[in-house]
């Protein structure tokens, strides 16, 4: 196994965790999650749970997750690596409907 980098910049990684059926297992996940510094977990749908974390560490984090009890499977979705100097803050409104004609 070839050694794990270390990005000096977080990484932005979007996963979906596939939780157990058993529910005390489930909410072990989500108090596992409360407590790590990081991770926001959005809505659960059935046994669905989608996460996004800012990590310098993907591949830890990654491995983490996967050993929690109750964390069936880790499908990753998205990964954003940029530097700082390469990163962009959004601008402009994106409260209207955009115009697609």
């Amino acid at each position: 196994m070839p050694p794990t980098e270390v990005s000096p910049d977080p990484v932005v990684i979007s996963l979906v965790l596939r939780l157990a059926e058993d529910a005390v297992a489930r909410q072990a996940v989500l108090a596992a999650l409360r407590k790590h510094g990081g991770i926001e977990a959005g809505e659960q749908r059935d046994c669905w749970l989608p996460v996004v974390a800012e990590t310098a560490q993907p591949q830890e984090l990654h491995a983490w997750l996967e050993s929690l009890p109750g964390v069936m499977f880790v499908d990753v979705t998205f990964v954003e690596v940029a530097t700082e100097a390469e990163a962009q803050p959004c601008s402009g409104d994106f409260s209207q409907e955009p115009n697609l004609k």
